[in-house]
Parts: structure tokens; C-alpha cells; sequence
């Protein structure tokens, strides 16, 4: 299972591949970490920022 968002403010949909694959959006509001091990979604202001 892949771990894939998409950023609301920028659009750009980022995915993680693989273990401490850490991958941010172009606006740098959303990231998400983990690949197939585990998943960690990060964000600036709150959890409305990704889809």
C-alpha cells in the first residue's frame, strides 16, 4: 500500500515510496513519511491542508 495525499493549497499530489522516504509538496504545507512500513503525514496549519 502506498501512502499518497494531495496538497489543497498547491495540488500537488506527493507519495511516499519507500521506509524514510520523507516527500513535502512544492507549497511545503503537507509531507508525508513511511513508504510500506508505517505511515506519518505532516502538515503546517491543520489537517484540512490535504486530502
Amino acid at each position: 500500500m502506498k501512502k499518497i495525499i494531495k496538497c489543497k493549497n498547491c495540488g500537488v499530489i506527493i507519495e511516499s515510496k519507500y521506509t524514510y522516504d520523507y516527500v513535502t509538496c512544492k507549497c511545503g504545507r503537507c509531507s508525508v513519511d513511511g513508504g510500506h512500513s508505517y505511515l506519518r503525514r505532516s502538515f503546517n496549519n491543520s489537517t484540512d491542508d490535504y486530502e
